[in-house]
């Protein structure tokens, strides 16, 4: 077990037991999906921010993800160097290995390990920290309720005898943070060994939905039977749905409409082995892959305006702008031309230089789920 790169009941995979303990069973032995660019981003900023921690500074940052990496560090600076001023034996450390056992001194009772990105400890104070980072699109549980924090804390507090430890999460893409200091280590323990009972138990039935279904092995590849039974239940209602779903009741629409996410993310990897079959059959059970023109692109938009014979403003009108862009290419030259020292100062004064032009696009309405 102390081999794996992951464990199948490590920290990061946690949320997913504790919402379908079933699928530690169920995943044993099935091959990993293959790495999304998601992924592959997160990795390269969770490098780049490990990097500029022990160096102690940051890139001047010339793409995305450095300066999403950018934001990681200087959140690192604001959480932990005030702390390490305060402390004289504090200690930090990036990429550290964290592991739980139910008996501290008996390596063979290993519940758990992880690698947590960051932790600082104050060791005249038995206290410890705990920073991790979050690059995605996709909201994280708030630190009280994260059990991936949770169980951090919890094997850190056992490897250096914390008293408590405060867990931050940050995620950079959305500019949010969380933080909450945990104290009571025996509480999270019992929890923790809930849901890993739960696992272990033979007869503890799938619980299908988004969140535990979104990285689950059992999942990408079909075994599931629990997301069998629910793909059956609405492939039958199907021909009536439209009168079904207006009699449903307010709890019944909101939790069909959470399993129907399932069914999309079904829909996307049935798509994703169709279109692969077709590629290398020719076709698929009637289906087959039509071209269709993709449009057409004038890349050279000074040509395009030599040969328009319109006037400057009439060009104009058929152009559409990108505001990023602009902004991110202003910013260069103004920093080319010593105006600004950094990217950053220049994207800021774009801001109010161009505040006259800049018009707001409508909001959004996302239909989100409260927290329990």
């Amino acid at each position: 077990m102390t081999n794996l790169k992951h464990h199948p009941f490590g920290p990061s995979s946690m949320r997913r037991r504790e919402l379908c303990p079933a699928s530690m069973r169920l995943e044993e032995g099935l091959p990993e999906p293959p790495t999304s660019p998601e992924a592959g981003r997160g990795s390269r900023i969770h490098d780049l921010t490990a990097g500029y921690i022990q160096k102690g500074e940051a890139l001047e940052p010339q793409t995305e993800e450095q300066e999403l990496a950018l934001k990681c560090f200087e959140y690192w600076q604001r959480v932990f160097l005030p702390e390490e001023e305060a402390e004289k034996m504090a200690v930090g450390k990036v990429e550290h290995r964290v592991e739980y056992r139910v008996i501290k001194d008996d390596p063979e009772t290993q519940l758990y390990f992880g690698t947590a990105d960051f932790i600082g400890l104050f060791n005249e104070s038995e206290r410890g920290l705990i920073i991790d980072w979050k690059t995605g699109f996709l909201e994280t549980d708030p630190a009280p309720d994260n059990i991936q924090g949770a169980a951090y804390a919890l094997a850190l507090m056992q490897e250096f005898d914390l008293k408590e430890c405060a867990v931050h999460f940050y995620n950079p893409t959305q500019n949010r943070a969380s933080s909450h200091v945990f104290t009571d280590a025996e509480a999270l323990a019992r929890h923790i060994m809930r849901v890993h009972n739960l696992c272990l138990a033979p007869d503890t039935p799938p619980r299908p939905g988004e969140d535990q279904c979104r990285y689950c092995r059992a999942f990408y590849h079909g075994t599931c039977a629990g997301v069998k039974k629910e793909l059956a239940k609405i492939a039958e209602l199907a021909p009536e749905l439209e009168g079904s779903i207006k009699s449903l009741s307010d709890e019944q629409l909101a939790d069909f409409f959470e399993k129907t996410k399932v069914v999309a993310k079904a829909k996307d990897l049935a798509e994703k082995e169709l279109r692969e079959r077709i590629e290398r059959d020719g076709s698929c059970a009637g289906h087959r892959i039509k071209l269709t023109s993709g449009g057409f692109d004038l890349p050279d938009i000074g040509a395009a305006f030599n040969l328009s014979g319109l006037s400057e403003k009439e060009f104009l009108k058929c152009c559409k702008l990108s505001e990023s862009q602009l902004k991110k290419a202003w910013a260069q030259a103004q920093k080319d031309a010593g105006e600004f020292k950094t990217l950053k100062e220049g994207e800021l004064a774009f801001n109010n230089v161009f505040a006259g032009l800049r018009e707001p696009r409508p909001e959004r309405k996302l239909l989100v789920k409260e927290k329990e």
